[in-house]
């Protein structure tokens, strides 16, 4: 190698900066078949000295230069790019229609999608050659995803789909589908996987969503969707229907539920897998022969903290012929009955039908009707009717009908509490326990309240024998926790020296302290007609088998013969 400094490397060499006169002269001094790669800014033929194959680079222009022949400084050639030829790049898409299968459109705009807003869009012909013309155009808007429907046609501001169906056919599960502002009216084929949302993410809560979609949208394949934010309409039929026999499972999350001219929700696959869950929702429906639901599944539908009202004043019932709907924490102003094998839940929810004078809830599926912390007001009509098996556990019913609750069927119910005019429930078996406020009937064997009551009349009293405990009457109890007492009278033209009254578990036995009793000394009565009252207060005992519990009259007297009557009576509290 001949040696090189700061600038100039030879043998072979490379130039990495300008050249200058003194790395030329030093080049040219070396040997003769060096060669050199060399930055010069400008055409280097008559300024810059090399040996020949020499290549000389402008940084500027970015040409590069071949020494063809001879070391002084002309014979520079330039090589790249070409004077004389023109570089053909062979596109991957035909749309000029010059190739044998070109790209429809051949004709039209190609569209690139950029954001830099404050550029404005960028416009070139894309077509020199064909027959057909069209531009190139950049628009200074893109969305952050692939999926945005917008139908508009303003370039910046449309979407990347003009239809929600469109985007649905092209999406791939796993993919959310964004949907600008607007009413779209369209029925849908929904796609496992592939959810739904409003772009600007805002729920509809008056009626006027940002987006509505007026159209039915139908899940017949197995998987789950999820639509949020977005107002479903009826366009004259139900918004959306879940059908066929797949486990299809359908979210609403957020959603506006607007039911103008058809019942909402057609629900009829034959999964009992399927399900309609409905989370934080509102909806309306605004006329008059028509409801929500329309429930034929073996599937189940949910309605989560959401509500359902009624400005249309329909009373007309959602319609549960099988599978079940579940109401937990929400509002439905709207009527609901139930047959053939169909289940209801009502979990902490309102039905408010007042001013409709309409039965909240017709019970006459044989699947589970369970209503727990719920109330029900029907105005006029029957709060709940049932013609099958309904439990109602710290349930509140408000109805002017002379009975509350009525029907065929056998309600069990705890803690009723009845908030109109009638206090009456009417059900042909009734198992029932506590209730809240006053009412005329007794609650069931075995819940809170149960009543257990024997006597004997005046008419047909006990004769008495001085010093001999008699039983007068008697109760049986089963297993649980009683309070017991007793009410006895003694009559008769009598002279006694003590009368006593006490609640024995054994018969023709006087009680202990513990089972209670009470003694009156000296009693004196003077007619036949004449009586002495006593009373045994309340006794608390706990049972753990059924057993008898007696009323033992016990007196002393030296002249008459008496007779006792009276009453034993107990309350379950356990």
């Amino acid at each position: 190698m001949a040696g090189f400094d700061n600038e100039v490397m030879f043998a072979p060499g490379e130039r990495l900066e300008t050249s200058n006169a003194q790395s030329i002269q030093l080049m040219q001094d070396g040997i003769a078949s060096n060669v050199s790669r060399i930055n010069f800014v400008g055409d280097p033929n008559g300024l810059v000295a090399a040996n020949p194959s020499s290549i000389c680079h402008d940084p500027v222009s970015g040409f590069f230069y071949l020494k063809v022949s001879g070391t002084g400084n002309t014979v520079w050639s330039r090589i790249l790019p070409s004077t004389s030829t023109t570089n053909t790049l062979t596109p991957d898409f035909d749309f000029d229609g010059t190739a044998a299968t070109p790209v429809a459109p051949q004709a039209g705009n190609i569209n690139v999608l950029s954001y830099n807003p404050s550029v404005a869009n960028v416009t070139n012909t894309y077509n020199s050659t064909g027959a057909a013309t069209g531009n190139f155009q950049v628009e200074n808007k893109a969305w952050l995803t692939a999926l945005v429907v917008d139908p508009s046609t303003t370039i910046g501001s449309r979407g990347t789909f003009s239809t929600i169906q469109s985007a649905i056919t092209a999406a791939s599960s796993g993919q959310t589908i964004f949907i600008r502002s607007g009413t779209y009216t369209e029925n849908l084929t929904l796609k496992a996987g592939v959810n739904l949302t409003s772009f600007e993410s805002s729920s509809s809560l008056n009626g006027t969503g940002q987006v509505i979609i007026s159209g039915t949208c139908t899940m017949t394949t197995a998987g789950s969707v999820t639509i949020s934010g977005i107002q479903l309409q009826t366009n004259a039929a139900a918004f959306l229907a879940v059908t066929g026999s797949a486990a299809s499972i359908v979210n609403l999350n957020n959603c506006r539920l607007q039911c103008t001219n058809s019942t909402g929700i057609t629900f009829s696959s034959s999964s009992a897998s399927a399900r309609i869950n409905i989370n934080y929702c509102t909806g309306d429906v605004t006329t008059t022969g028509i409801a929500l639901f329309a429930i034929s599944s073996a599937g189940q539908c949910f309605l989560f903290y959401s509500s359902i009202y009624n400005s249309g004043l329909t009373v007309t019932a959602n319609t549960i012929s099988s599978g079940a709907l579940n109401v937990t924490h929400s509002i439905m102003n709207i009527a609901s009955t139930s047959t053939g094998t169909g289940s209801l839940g009502f979990f902490y929810s309102d039905v408010d039908i007042n001013t409709l004078n309409t039965t909240c809830v017709t019970a006459g599926g044989s699947g589970a009707h369970v209503f727990d912390s719920s109330k029900f007001l029907s105005g006029t009509a029957s709060s709940v009717s049932l013609s099958s098996s309904v439990s109602m556990n710290d349930c509140s019913v408000g109805s002017s009908n002379t009975n509350a609750v009525t029907g065929a069927g056998t309600l069990a119910y705890t803690s009723m509490k009845f908030l109109g005019t009638s206090l009456t429930i009417n059900v042909t078996t009734q198992g029932g326990g506590t209730l809240i406020g006053g009412r005329f009937q007794a609650p069931s064997a075995g819940y809170l309240g149960e009543t257990i009551s024997n006597s004997v009349i005046t008419s047909a009293p006990i004769s008495l024998v001085t010093g001999a405990a008699k039983t007068v009457t008697s109760i049986s109890l089963t297993p649980g926790v009683w309070d017991i007492t007793a009410v006895g009278n003694i009559q008769g033209a009598t002279t006694g020296t003590l009368f006593a009254l006490s609640v024995s578990t054994v018969n023709n036995s006087f009680g202990t302290a513990i089972d209670g009793n009470q003694t009156v000394s000296t009693p004196t009565m003077p007619t036949a007609t004449s009586y002495q009252s006593l009373v045994v207060p309340a006794v608390r005992t706990v049972i753990t088998a059924t057993t008898t519990h007696y009323m033992i009259a016990f007196c002393f007297f030296t002249v008459g013969a008496p007779t006792a009557f009276g009453r034993i009576s107990a309350v379950r509290v356990g």
